[in-house]
């Protein structure tokens, strides 16, 4: 074999032993785990996933400790204000008082409070908002290191950190420009 055969060989090798631990079109697939139904990974709660299904879409999300609920923020080139979605939380803390379809949930960044009108929608038990995901938020949520979800009476949720919350703010902005 000639050197730039070898090398090449090496090159190539290099790449798909890289590109095999990310896998093309991973996801949750249940609590805790990201991947493949059949190939999917621990990911500890407060570690923020990048998730793009198509080249004008991108969802980050983290879970919260414990696995006590799912933060996802999206968004796509054309609906760009994204969206905020709070899933998988089967506590009795956050629940529609009143039979009411919308509530104010609060976004709490290291102390810092962002407040949120969000759609309840009993059949899939979760809380969702276009839009949502302004600057100053985004900001914070890309340099905090805890979030908390809570009532807008301040009743605690979720708490969740904020690992690799920069590099989802990243996905974000390259997608979405956010």
């Amino acid at each position: 074999m000639g050197c730039r055969m070898k090398t090449a060989l090496i090159c190539l090798t290099t790449l798909a032993s890289v590109l095999a631990g990310f896998p093309a079109a991973a996801q949750w697939v249940a609590v805790g785990r990201w991947g493949e139904p059949e190939d999917f990974r621990f990911v500890a709660p407060g570690h923020w996933m990048v998730w793009s299904p198509a080249r004008d879409t991108v969802e980050v999300s983290a879970e919260g400790d414990n696995h006590d609920g799912r933060l996802t923020f999206w968004c796509r080139q054309d609906a760009s204000d994204g969206g905020i979605r709070f899933s998988h939380y089967f506590g009795d803390t956050l629940a529609p008082a009143g039979g009411e379809a919308a509530q104010t949930v609060a976004l709490v960044v290291d102390g810092q409070r962002f407040e949120r009108r969000m759609t309840y929608d009993p059949a899939g038990r979760l809380w969702q908002t276009a839009g949502g995901l302004g600057q100053d938020f985004l900001d914070a949520f890309s340099w905090g290191t805890r979030l908390e979800v809570q009532t807008d009476t301040g009743a605690l949720v979720t708490r969740m950190g904020l690992n690799g919350s920069g590099t989802a703010r990243g996905a974000l902005r390259r997608t979405c420009g956010l």
